[in-house]
């Protein structure tokens, strides 16, 4: 029993180690993607978003999308459709798209699958190259 409870002691250890470990690589990785120009979002295979950077925030002036449906946070069923037809020919597809809420920008977005079942999607703001 002593054993089993030291066992138990180094593998809770271990695993306490391993958490914070993982805590700070999703901070330096937070870190870096909030100092992007481009807008990053994360999804899951719903296309709710799981993840959006500083400049994802920013381009669509939405303060917490986290959890909530791309297209309540975006607007843009040009985007929605992007996203669902990656996700439908699991490949990668870039479109140039106009934006009009909440101000009227193109941006050029990419969406590609991850092998995990996550969709990735990136918004570049083209609109002063275009104007």
């Amino acid at each position: 029993a002593r054993a089993e409870l030291e066992a138990r002691r180094k593998t809770d250890s271990a695993l306490a180690r391993v958490q914070r470990q993982l805590e700070a690589q999703r901070q330096v990785v937070d870190a870096l993607a909030d100092g992007l120009e481009i807008a990053i979002f994360v999804l899951d295979d719903g296309a709710v978003i799981r993840y959006a950077n500083r400049a994802a925030r920013e381009f669509f002036k939405f303060a917490d999308p986290i959890a909530k449906p791309l297209l309540t946070v975006t607007l843009s069923h040009e985007l929605d459709t992007l996203v669902f037809a990656v996700r439908s020919a699991n490949e990668e597809r870039a479109e140039e798209l106009t934006f009009q809420m909440p101000d009227e920008r193109i941006g050029l977005a990419k969406a590609w699958p991850s092998p995990e079942g996550r969709l990735f999607l990136s918004v570049l703001d083209i609109t002063d190259l275009r104007r």
